[in-house]
């Protein structure tokens, strides 16, 4: 059995456990929740976490935060079967953040987006601890809060759709994501977001009728409303315009805060 204990991030740890030899099983994390690979059928969607916020990724994981992020969970090993090339490779990521943590602004400069990135969520993490997502937003103030909250979003949308954004711990963001977006220049992606919950009667301010207990409880909120059509239109736009991207610039802009 393999249990992995997620620190802060909620949403953002969306592991894929390729590497561990469990396929393509991909698990959302919550904070202060153990979660154990053996409970679900490997490669399938059956016996989902009674939690799940994270069911099956898809096969195909294009985006820069569709990776293995490593930073802040510890990882029991009782007699998994896990090969120790593959707990090589998770120490190695944890050294690497240590690297990351005591880089200079220059040095994360010269970084390419997929460094920078985990280098800012790096740092980041390690100044969150083990806050919630709530407690996050309050701590992180400028550039830091706008880049969290549009990686909370983009993390769960480009990954598992809107729906999971709108019922998943990224859910606090909910009401500062439109800012968000227009303060990293991704104006286009705001009007897809507002032309959707307004023609929909969703309050981001408000999503309680949203609220989950359970996988079955996600499972019928997607029918609630056209999340598919969303979908569709968000991955168009973001082929066009990806939002991954503008946050990196955003990031570099102000990489002083970071």
């Amino acid at each position: 059995m393999i249990r992995i204990r997620k620190g802060s991030w909620g949403c953002l740890l969306k592991c894929t456990l390729k590497e561990l030899g469990l396929r393509e099983i991909s698990l959302g994390i919550e904070s202060g929740d153990d979660w154990t690979p053996d409970r679900i059928s490997k490669g399938s969607r059956a016996g989902a976490f009674d939690k799940a916020y994270g069911l099956q990724a898809p096969p195909e994981q294009a985006h820069l935060t569709n990776r293995l992020e490593i930073s802040n969970i510890q990882i029991a090993n009782e007699q998994t079967g896990v090969s120790k090339m593959g707990i090589g490779k998770l120490f190695a990521g944890l050294n690497k953040d240590k690297k990351y943590i005591a880089m200079s602004s220059d040095e994360l400069m010269r970084l390419g987006n997929i460094e920078l990135r985990d280098a800012v969520s790096a740092r980041m993490m390690k100044e969150a601890g083990r806050r919630e997502v709530p407690q996050c937003i309050e701590l992180f103030k400028g550039a830091k809060r706008t880049f969290y909250i549009v990686s909370l979003y983009e993390a769960e949308v480009s990954t598992d759709g809107l729906c999971r954004f709108l019922v998943g711990p990224g859910r606090s963001a909910a009401p500062y994501i439109l800012d968000a977006l227009k303060e990293i220049h991704a104006s286009r992606h705001a009007d897809l977001l507002h032309r959707f919950t307004s023609t929909n009667g969703i309050d981001l301010n408000d999503l309680s009728a949203l609220a989950i207990d359970n996988s079955w409880d996600y499972e019928e909120r997607k029918k609630m409303y056209p999340f598919d059509d969303f979908q569709k239109k968000f991955e168009k736009l973001y082929e066009k315009e990806p939002l991954d991207l503008r946050l990196m610039q955003y990031a570099r802009n102000h990489i002083e805060e970071f």
